[in-house]
C-alpha cells in the first residue's frame, strides 16, 4: 500500500520554508504593498535568481507602503 511506503519519511522543514518564501504567488498577495508595476518584476527575478521574494524586494530598494514581516 501506499501508506507503507511512508512509513520513515521525514519532510525537510527548512527546504520547505525556503522554497515557499521563494513562490511567486507571494509577491502577488503583496501587490498593495509593493506596487502593482513592480510585482511581476519581482517575482521574475526572485525566480531566476533563487531568492526570496524579500531579498528581492531589499535588494532592489524598493519603496513599501507598511511592513514585510519578520526578517528571513
Amino acid at each position: 500500500m501506499f501508506s507503507e511506503k511512508l512509513n520513515g519519511l521525514e519532510a525537510n522543514i527548512k527546504h520547505t520554508n525556503l522554497q515557499s518564501k521563494r513562490n511567486p504567488m507571494i509577491a502577488k498577495r503583496l501587490m498593495p504593498i509593493i506596487s502593482y508595476d513592480k510585482t511581476p518584476e519581482i517575482a521574475q527575478v526572485a525566480t531566476k535568481s533563487r531568492k526570496t521574494i524579500k531579498q528581492v524586494i531589499f535588494d532592489m530598494k524598493l519603496q513599501i507602503k507598511g511592513k514585510l514581516g519578520r526578517a528571513s
